[in-house]
């Protein structure tokens, strides 16, 4: 599946910080990183891009706004969809 396929699911943050936590601080690092373990025991980690080029690129083709996504999702099922959703509001995530 390509970077920009219409699939993958990008988490907002904010690129002029060069945190990797959200922009609106809604969580803290554990809590980032609980929701990124979810994803990946979900989707396995092939499917949860979080390298910087990867993740840049996104934040310029995908989202018209000031930032940088903090992981790219690619599920492969609606199953997985949902799941990543629920996983997102779990931890009260913006998906873009």
């Amino acid at each position: 599946m390509s970077p920009d396929s219409p699939t993958d699911m990008i988490n907002g943050f904010d690129s002029t910080s060069g945190s990797r936590l959200p922009h609106e601080a809604i969580l803290d690092e554990v809590h980032w990183h609980q929701a990124i373990s979810s994803w990946r025991d979900l989707l396995g980690s092939d499917a949860v891009i979080e390298d910087a080029a990867s993740l840049e690129k996104a934040g310029k083709t995908a989202i018209p706004r000031a930032h940088c996504p903090g992981a790219i999702l690619r599920p492969q099922t609606v199953d997985q969809i949902s799941s990543c959703l629920k996983i997102a509001h779990q931890f009260e995530l913006p998906l873009y």
